[in-house]
């Protein structure tokens, strides 16, 4: 082979590789967190809790079959937060009883685009069936395009209803539910109200920081509530061996069966136990008629006066006697034991042994309870 040919076979190949080193692969675009871009607990106003403990949102699995036959193929996050009411602030009607509040984030404004031309498909988000869902007209001027739908139907004789927004900006798609069994028209215009309160955040974004979504406090602000709430502060520092608890969550209480119910349960944790202790409050009369229900035919209970200033208090132990033997003395060991105290307009019980069988509770113990019972104190009105 010549070198003039030889010359002629080599520059192209020295141009393509030199075109593979110079020129950059196109970079696709990351979604970005879906978290910040949701609405957060001072959106809804008082009287709203979040329904995760942990109060962080749930991330969605997008590339699952079923989110992908919503959304279509590609790369995107998702994550829902889901908020519900547990008072309403004194003479103003009622609220939605649930906001569910949604956010897709992907690589390119086409897929959310192709997701929202298909806006009855997008119940298949949430709850509810997509033959049961309406289009309602006008669609509401949020982001670049926006659909409103609303939900109606009677299920077991209750009615539901639900006002839902779905709209893109940009590449992010976006929803918020707002729905009740109160059969009201609130439903709609809280959506679309809460749905631009969202774009607001989806067009600036800012740090979703943890005191935020802290909702710990707010079923014991309810004006209804009835009793003083007595507690153990928001953190009870570690005394001797018995260490620091934190409130890791309240909440309303509903049991079934038609006994007398508590009115709010406050639960502590350590930084090893994530259930340490558990506070109930109760009206005096109730807690009076749930002590005197009657014990099992094999079960027996003793009771141990505790002084604690300014209550009638006591701890209770009850013991299961033997298998086949329901009378006799009351045994001396493996006993559950819970904390009772009467206030003036309260009544508080403490129970420490509902956690975990593998870690060992101090607070679990007649001593511990007691430490319990004294630490008690009035907690301070909210502020109006």
């Amino acid at each position: 082979m010549s070198r003039r040919r030889a010359c002629c076979l080599l520059i192209p190949l020295a141009a393509c590789a030199l075109a593979f080193v110079t020129v950059p692969a196109p970079v696709l675009a990351v979604p970005t967190d879906p978290a910040p871009l949701l609405l957060r607990l001072p959106d809804l106003g008082p009287g709203y809790v979040i329904s995760h403990i942990n109060r962080s949102c749930t991330v969605l699995p997008t590339s699952s079959s079923g989110f992908r036959r919503i959304l279509g193929s590609g790369t995107s996050r998702g994550c829902r937060l889901s908020l519900e009411q547990v008072w309403a602030p004194p003479g103003a009607a009622p609220g939605p009883e649930a906001i569910h509040t949604y956010a897709f984030t992907f690589d390119t404004p086409a897929r959310p685009a192709a997701a929202l031309a298909r806006p009855r498909s997008l119940s298949g988000l949430s709850f509810f069936p997509r033959r049961d869902v309406r289009i309602v007209e006008p669609a509401p001027q949020i982001g670049d395009q926006a659909v409103l739908m609303r939900f109606n139907k009677t299920i077991l004789g209750l009615h539901a209803s639900a006002g839902i927004v779905a709209w893109r900006s940009g590449s992010v798609l976006a929803m918020v539910i707002a729905a009740s069994l109160t059969g009201g028209d609130a439903d709609v215009p809280t959506a679309v109200r809460l749905a631009t309160l969202q774009q607001a955040r989806i067009a600036s974004p800012t740090p979703l920081r943890p005191p935020v979504n802290d909702d710990r406090l707010v079923p014991l602000d309810d004006p209804t509530l009835g009793v003083p709430v007595m507690w153990l502060d928001e953190r009870l520092a570690a005394r001797g061996r018995f260490p620091e608890l934190d409130l890791r969550a309240t909440s309303k209480v509903f049991r079934f069966g038609g006994r007398p119910q508590p009115l709010a349960l406050l639960l502590y944790r350590t930084r090893r136990i994530p259930e340490a202790a558990d506070v109930e409050l109760w009206r005096p009369r109730d807690l009076r008629r749930d002590l005197r229900q009657p014990r099992h035919r094999y079960q027996c209970r003793r009771r141990f006066d505790v002084d604690v200033p300014g209550a009638r208090a006591w701890i209770e132990a009850t013991y299961r006697r033997q298998p086949g033997r329901p009378s006799g003395s009351c045994p001396h060991h493996s006993a559950r034991i819970k904390a009772v105290a009467f206030f003036d307009d309260v009544g508080v019980t403490i129970d420490a042994s509902r956690c975990c069988r593998s870690i060992a509770d101090p607070y679990d113990s007649r001593a511990g309870l007691h430490t319990l019972l004294q630490a008690l104190r009035p907690r301070p009105l909210p502020t109006p």
